[in-house]
């Protein structure tokens, strides 16, 4: 068979676009997702050449997600840590383990 062809713009191969996005203005976001302070800063910055998120060595410094726009189709998201509360390890060994940031911990 041939090579492979993309629908023509405006239509579908038969599947709906995720998100809500339209034929029309089809958007690429990558995002970026992990525990805190592992660098997924630090790699948006890299990949884009040029600092435009702030980072910090103490873990829970990114707040909120951030969006940066690379072009008129893609966008890289930075996310905030992700961290899922471990109901079977007690709340010391969380502190030590760094699954706990430091400022939450009174």
């Amino acid at each position: 068979p041939g090579a492979f062809k993309p629908p023509p713009r405006g239509k579908t191969a038969d599947k709906p676009l995720p998100l809500g996005l339209t034929p029309e203005d089809p958007r690429v976001i990558l995002g970026l997702v992990g525990h805190p302070n592992v660098g997924k800063s630090s790699l948006l910055n890299a990949l884009i050449g040029r600092k435009v998120v702030s980072v910090k060595s103490t873990p829970g410094h990114t707040k909120i997600l951030q969006t940066i726009t690379l072009d008129e189709r893609t966008c890289l998201c930075d996310s905030p840590g992700v961290v899922f509360p471990r109901v079977d390890i007690p709340p010391a060994a969380q502190v030590i383990g760094m699954l706990i940031p430091p400022a939450q911990v009174r």
